[in-house]
């Protein structure tokens, strides 16, 4: 009877031990899993976010100190109306405008000036910055919500304020392809 008190503690031990290398070899591989998972998706994600911000930074501080070199070509309304940026000449229908270097607004957004000192100003907004939208009860909301235009591509809205949302979409030009 001794002899098989002795086998079956062995054997509880044995399994034990078998219970915990099964555990301690899972565990081992579902962290290494984790970690992979992490480098492979998360990580690239988050650089890929992170430089698309850099590059409309730098976008826009090269605008708001009059390098015109990354919106040259046609650009376009959703109402057809058509622009064009040729070195440093704005055509905007019959009317032909020369950029001169501009600035940042009160909400940050590069600017461009005209030879026309009574023209509105040419105002760039980068991928992700939203326009800011005049509410109905003369409030200025800068948000993705009020912002009627397309925020995954550059823009540019030649005015001379805050507009509402309704004008902002029929005025905002999209660079063509």
């Amino acid at each position: 009877m001794d002899m098989k008190k002795i086998g079956k503690g062995n054997l509880v031990l044995l399994a034990l031990v078998l219970v915990m290398s099964l555990a301690f070899i899972w565990s081992k591989n579902y962290k290494e899993k984790t970690i992979l998972f992490d480098d492979n998706i998360i990580l690239p994600q988050l650089m890929s976010n992170f430089e698309q911000g850099e590059t409309a930074e730098k976008l826009a501080a090269q605008i708001a100190q009059g390098d015109y070199s990354n919106i040259q070509g046609k650009w376009t309304t959703e109402e057809g109306v058509n622009c064009q940026i040729d070195g440093i000449r704005l055509l905007l229908g019959k009317r032909e405008y020369y950029m001169v270097k501009g600035g940042y607004d009160e909400y940050g957004i590069p600017y461009i000036m005209t030879d026309d000192k009574h023209s509105a100003k040419l105002y760039f907004y980068p991928v992700g910055k939203p326009i800011p939208t005049l509410q109905e009860d003369g409030t200025v909301v800068v948000s993705d919500m009020a912002d009627p235009s397309d925020t995954s591509k550059n823009r540019l809205l030649f005015a001379q304020t805050v507009l509402p949302s309704e004008q902002i979409k029929e005025n905002v030009f999209h660079q063509k392809n």
